[in-house]
């Protein structure tokens, strides 16, 4: 009998790689600070976005101011110049006056110009011997005042002779337009060999006014408008007569003396 024996040997053999682990959990912590890392690069770099927002912000509000400054320098600048166009027009304004006042208190009532005009007319009429004469006197005086700048007609005078044969009548008006009064005078002298008679007849007439003055300065003109109200009205007469008797024989010895 044949004995067979079969031994079996079963070795198993275990080897642990610890530099493996090591290795593989160093790359595994290395992995995770990377990726802690970049999370924090995400971080920050968050927070320098927002800080660049924030900064962002600010220079637009900086920029706002800016021209909130800006445009209120604009109105002050339009402001100060306002203020100087004003300051201009009144000083224009006060040169105006003063040249104003200048041309109407210094020169106008300091010159003055006065004009003489004499006129005389003469009627003859052979046929009826009569010898009229007038004789015109204007007195013109050229005041311009502060009112108008028209001529016054101040004085105007005018006298009228009339004889027929023994008789001859003068009569005289003189209007004077500063004191608006009229002044008429009739000298009417009859001369016979015996008798003279002369009568005198002098008409007063004042008449006073009311006045008002509008105007208003165009093109450097002044237009003057006035109306006359009469409110009172004096007249006064006076009448002479002087009679003159002389003797026949008086007035031929006086006659022969001569």
């Amino acid at each position: 009998m044949t004995t067979t024996s079969t031994t079996t040997t079963t070795t198993t053999t275990t080897t642990t790689d610890y530099y493996y682990c090591y290795y593989y959990y160093y790359y595994y912590y290395y992995y995770l600070l990377l990726l802690l890392l970049l999370l924090l690069l995400l971080l920050l770099l968050l927070l320098l976005l927002l800080l660049l927002l924030l900064l962002l912000l600010l220079l637009l509000l900086l920029l706002l101011l800016l021209l909130l400054l800006l445009l209120l320098l604009l109105l002050l600048l339009l402001l100060l110049l306002l203020l100087l166009l004003l300051l201009l027009l009144l000083l224009l304004l006060l040169l105006l006056l003063l040249l104003l006042y200048y041309y109407y208190y210094y020169y106008y009532y300091t010159t003055t110009t006065t004009y003489y005009y004499y006129y005389t007319t003469t009627t003859t009429t052979l046929l009826l011997l009569l010898s009229s004469t007038t004789t015109t006197h204007y007195y013109y005086y050229l005041r311009l005042n502060y009112y108008s700048l028209l001529q016054q007609l101040r004085l105007l005078t005018t006298t009228t002779t009339t004889r027929l044969h023994t008789t001859t009548t003068s009569t005289t008006t003189t209007t004077n337009y500063y004191y608006y009064t009229t002044t008429t005078t009739t000298t009417s002298t009859t001369t016979t060999t015996t008798t003279t008679t002369t009568t005198t007849t002098t008409t007063t007439t004042t008449t006073y006014y009311y006045y008002y003055y509008y105007y208003y300065y165009y093109y450097y003109y002044y237009y003057y408008y006035y109306y006359y109200y009469y409110y009172y009205y004096y007249y006064t007469t006076t009448t002479t007569t002087t009679t003159t008797i002389l003797l026949l024989l008086f007035y031929y010895y006086y006659y022969s003396l001569l």
